[in-house]
This record gives structure tokens, sequence and C-alpha cells, in this order.
């Protein structure tokens, strides 16, 4: 009866041996799991402080190139205006030239 005792704490100690090894590897892997969390969310965070820039960089870039619009549009109107004033320059000069040469 004694060696049945012992061998039943002794398979009882082998048991507690591999879940005691079973404990630590995955202690281990949560561990690593952790760490590699820790390194996304770095990643995550580097990646937003550069999307935030970028997005910036866009709305400054979408102001500018309305600024623009708004300048080429004028000037098309400012173009617009000098034509007409030509036109009607060179109605007055044929006029007048038609009126010096009927005299």
């Amino acid at each position: 009866m004694l060696q049945l005792e012992i061998h039943k704490r002794d398979q009882t100690k082998a048991k507690l041996n591999k879940y005691d090894l079973e404990k630590k590897e995955k202690k281990e892997l949560v561990d690593q799991n952790t760490n590699e969390i820790e390194k996304l969310n770095m990643i995550i965070v580097s990646l937003q402080k550069d999307m935030q820039g970028l997005r910036e960089q866009y709305e400054l870039a979408c102001e500018n190139r309305n600024l623009t619009g708004i300048q080429l549009i004028d000037r098309n109107d400012e173009l617009c205006i000098l034509y007409e004033k030509s036109n009607i320059q060179e109605n007055i000069l044929r006029t007048t030239e038609m009126n010096i040469k009927s005299v």
C-alpha cells in the first residue's frame, strides 16, 4: 500500500510539474502577445499622427485650390471685360475711320 501511495504522489507531482510548465509557456505567450500589442499600438499612434498631418496638408491644399480657382474666375472676368472694351474701341475706330473716309 505504501508503494501505491508513493506512486500516486509521484504521479501527482508529475502532473503538477506538467501544469507548471504549461503555465509558464502560456505566461510567456501572453507576455509575447502583450509586447506585440504594445508595438502595434505604438505603430497605430504614429500612423494616426501621420494621418492627422496629411489631413491638415490636404485641407490646406484644398483651401489653396479654392483660392486659386476664385482668382482664376476673377482674372477670366477681367479678361472678358478687357475683350469687351477692346471690341468697343475697335468698333469706334472702324466707325470713325468710315466717317473720315466718307467726308
